[in-house]
């Protein structure tokens, strides 16, 4: 809440990864509910990102992390089940697949959570 308030935006990113991932994975659904509030989209894919080395430091680092995978499959890898209907309820879509084409109930049954 103090970043937003202090001008932070609210799909900045960290590795690909944005702030309602974050809190979607780390099941933090008040943090959640909040980068709703301001805005997050809550079908936002993760975000490829610039793997930098000694060898290159420039736009010619190769890009990786390119999963797709949404807020939904973040919460529902790691269980976290009210994220996951908070997201529902806002929006998510259940049926949204990642890179290699899976949904985030999928995720939800590999890890035994439903």
């Amino acid at each position: 809440e103090y970043a937003l308030e202090h001008g932070q935006p609210i799909n900045s990113v960290l590795d690909g990864v944005l702030p309602i991932h974050a809190a979607s994975a780390g099941g933090h659904p008040q943090v959640v509910k909040k980068l709703i509030e301001h805005g997050a989209d809550v079908n936002a894919p993760r975000l490829p990102r610039r793997y930098f080395s000694d060898r290159n430091r420039d736009a010619s680092a190769p890009i990786v992390g390119t999963s797709g995978s949404t807020p939904l499959h973040f919460a529902a890898a790691n269980g976290n089940t009210e994220v996951v209907t908070l997201l529902l309820l806002h929006g998510a879509h259940p049926d949204l697949e990642d890179k290699y084409g899976v949904t985030p109930e999928e995720l939800a049954r590999q890890y035994n959570w439903v």
